[in-house]
């Protein structure tokens, strides 16, 4: 036989196949087809993207930086206040805490400048500055 050539010449394409009802089958005979996208009901619109924005990491300040980029203070471990009283013994003031929301309080008044971070405050950076201030020991990863 020639390429290209059919067994079938004209042969026409058939209506979808039915199954007759019988006692033992109770399949209706096959319906029109249907678009089953144009009966669906609409779909809920996608929910906005998410900002991506710069991984940021909890970091502990061990020497008194002034970071560049964005940062976010998260707060500073406050030192318990010990005194001794008139019989030699140690009283403690006040406990040791964390103050969130406010960066550690610096060394000696009238000192530092904007953006200045003291020792002792734990704060947000970015990758970049993280690393950059991690190889020169001025911060270590704070563990949450």
């Amino acid at each position: 036989m020639p390429r290209g050539k059919s067994k079938r010449k004209g042969a026409a394409i058939e209506p979808p196949f039915s199954i007759p009802a019988t006692e033992g089958n109770q399949m209706e005979p096959a319906k029109e087809s249907v678009n089953p996208v144009m009966e669906a009901a609409p779909l809920p619109p996608p929910p906005p993207p998410k900002p991506v924005g710069p991984k940021m990491h909890t970091v502990k300040v061990l020497r008194n930086i002034q970071p560049i980029g964005d940062y976010e203070i998260v707060g500073f471990h406050k030192e318990a206040v010990v005194r001794k009283d008139t019989t030699g013994r140690l009283v403690e003031i006040s406990k040791a805490e964390f103050v969130s929301g406010e960066g550690a309080p610096p060394p000696y008044a009238g000192v530092g400048f904007k953006n200045k971070i003291w020792a002792g405050t734990v704060i947000k950076l970015n990758d970049e500055e993280t690393k950059r201030f991690k190889q020169a020991k001025a911060v270590e990863l704070e563990i949450d």
